[in-house]
Formats: structure tokens, C-alpha cells, sequence
């Protein structure tokens, strides 16, 4: 219902209505007004109507003539019951008009009443579904909330785990870039030692293949003198006993010397093969080599006998042995 509306207001707007020879309706006093409820205009204008007939009396009274003959007078007052007759017959008509404008606009509110009590209805229920689910998102939001706090912490513990993992890290970067410098300096020292060993290595390959040259020529030499000493062993048989028995004691020492010598090769042999870096063919050719000419290196020293008759006939028996 409008507030604010009064009859005064709706007996003005119907009479301003009326003068502009227009009739007073409920639309048309809402509309002049510019507010008000259809069932508060509707009321406020049958108001209207029904002071009107006292309006028209008192209006009647005012408008009388005292002066004019009673036929005129009679004759005014019956049109004026007639004005009054026909006014209150069109009012009459017109408050029906109204009444049934009112009726179906009171019809019309009280359907809108209604859709209005459903749809209020329906908005209560959707209220109360909104404060359900309301409900509900709150709680979502504090479970997400306490899962975002439990996800903070354990972003915050990934985070102090994530710098003493780089602390780590640099701290074994550190230990392995030293570690790199102590390898190298290991490498350097290995080099130094290895290039040690191979120049010392050479020294005792030089030496050794120098010795084997020096066999080989005494075995060259002893050979010669075999020769010679088998042309000089037919001269005489008591010398050849003799010269064979010295022989015999001869090759017993030379036998101790080569044994003496293969001693000394397979210690020079060992030597080499702690080196390491000697290849397999040399410390074999450094093994094998005073074994392959057949007789120790240091045979020819045994034969330099201090008595010149004795040499030859020790070098004739070794001569007489070695020849098939």
C-alpha cells in the first residue's frame, strides 16, 4: 500500500478531473497524482463520491437567487435537482465502473499476492539452500584453509630441506673439486714416477742388451777357438786327457757361473716386471735371452785359463763337446 496518500490529495486531483471535463477514475487519479496503490485510490475516490452530493447542496445554496421570481426560482431548483440527478446517476455509474475496476485490480493483487507469497516461498527455500550451501562452502574454506596451512608447512619444510640439500651440495662440490686437485697431483706424481721407472726401465734394457752383445761375441770368440782347438787335439792324446779332465773341472764352474747369471737375469727380470710398464715381448727377450744362445753369458770368462797349455785344452774339450 502507498503511504503518503490522502483524501485531500484524491478530492483535488478528482476535481481537477472533473473541471477538465474529464471523469474521475482510479487510473486517472494515479496518474495525475503520479503514486498510489490502486486499492488506496479506490477507496479515497468513493470518499469522494459519496461527499460529493453534500458539495453540490451547499454549492447550491451559494449559487441561489434571493431576488428572482418564484417561478425562476422553482425552475432553477428543478434544473438543478435534475443537474444533481443526472450527476449523481453518472457518479453513480462511474463508482460502479470503479467498484469493478477496484474488484478486479483487488482480484489482480490478491494473484499477485499470491505469486508473490510462492515466489517468497520459493525464495525462503533457495534462502535456505543458499545458507546450506553457505554452509557448506564455509567448511570447504576451512578445510582448504587448514589444507593450505598443512601445504605452507610442508612448502616451508620442502624449502629448509631444498637449502641444506644446496648446502650439501656446494659443501660436496667443495670436497670434489679438491679431491680433482689432489687426483691431479696424484696423476702428476704417477707421471713423474712412471717417466722415473721407463728412463731407469731403458737404462736396464740398454745394459742388458749390451751384455747379450758382449755374450754373443765371447760365444763367437769360444767357437774360433773350438775350432782351433780341435786342430791342435789331434797333436797329442795324453794332452787331450788331460786338457778333458781340466775340461770336466772347467765346466762344473762355468755351470756355477751360468746359474750365477740366471740368477741374476730372473732378479732383473723381477725388477722389470714390478716396473709395470716394461711390454711382455722384453721381459720375455730379458728372460730368455742368455737361454737361447745355449750357453751362459759368462762362459768365455771361464775359459781365459791362467796357463796357456790349459786354456787350449779346455777350449779343445769344449771344442770336442759342442761338435756333433
Amino acid at each position: 500500500m502507498a503511504r503518503g496518500i490522502t483524501q485531500g490529495q484524491v478530492n483535488a486531483a478528482a476535481d481537477a478531473l472533473l473541471a477538465a471535463g474529464e471523469r474521475p477514475t482510479v487510473e486517472r487519479i494515479r496518474t495525475h497524482l503520479g503514486t498510489g496503490s490502486p486499492n488506496t485510490v479506490t477507496r479515497l475516490l468513493e470518499g469522494w463520491w459519496q461527499a460529493l452530493g453534500a458539495r453540490l447542496e451547499a454549492h447550491e445554496r451559494l449559487m441561489a437567487l434571493p431576488d428572482a421570481p418564484e417561478a425562476v426560482q422553482t425552475l432553477a431548483a428543478q434544473l438543478w435537482t435534475a443537474a444533481l440527478e443526472a450527476g449523481r446517476a453518472h457518479a453513480d455509474a462511474a463508482l460502479a465502473q470503479d467498484r469493478a475496476a477496484a474488484t478486479a485490480a483487488v482480484c489482480e493483487a490478491a494473484t499477485d499476492r499470491d505469486a508473490a507469497t510462492a515466489a517468497a516461498e520459493v525464495a525462503r527455500a533457495e534462502a535456505g539452500a543458499a545458507r546450506t550451501e553457505r554452509d557448506q562452502a564455509q567448511t570447504r574454506v576451512a578445510d582448504l584453509q587448514r589444507l593450505a596451512d598443512l601445504q605452507a608447512g610442508q612448502l616451508a619444510d620442502a624449502h629448509a630441506l631444498a637449502e641444506r640439500t644446496q648446502q650439501a651440495l656446494a659443501t660436496a662440490q667443495a670436497d670434489t673439486a679438491a679431491l680433482r686437485t689432489q687426483l691431479e697431483a696424484v696423476r702428476q706424481e704417477a707421471a713423474a714416477t712412471q717417466a722415473t721407472h721407463t728412463a731407469h726401465l731403458r737404462q736396464l734394457e740398454d745394459r742388458a742388451h749390451a751384455e747379450i752383445d758382449a755374450a754373443r761375441q765371447q760365444v763367437r770368440e769360444l767357437r774360433g777357438e773350438a775350432a782351433r782347438a780341435q786342430a791342435q787335439a789331434r797333436q797329442t792324446e795324453d794332452g787331450l786327457r788331460q786338457a778333458l779332465e781340466t775340461a770336466r773341472t772347467a765346466l762344473a764352474a762355468a755351470e756355477r757361473e751360468a746359474a750365477t747369471q740366471r740368477g741374476r737375469a730372473e732378479a732383473l727380470a723381477q725388477q722389470v716386471e714390478a716396473l709395470g710398464d716394461l711390454p711382455a715381448v722384453l721381459r720375455a727377450s730379458l728372460a730368455d735371452g742368455p737361454k737361447a744362445r745355449g750357453k751362459p753369458p759368462s762362459a768365455p770368462r771361464v775359459a781365459k785359463a791362467p796357463a796357456r797349455g790349459k786354456s787350449r785344452a779346455v777350449r779343445a774339450a769344449r771344442s770336442t763337446k759342442k761338435t756333433p
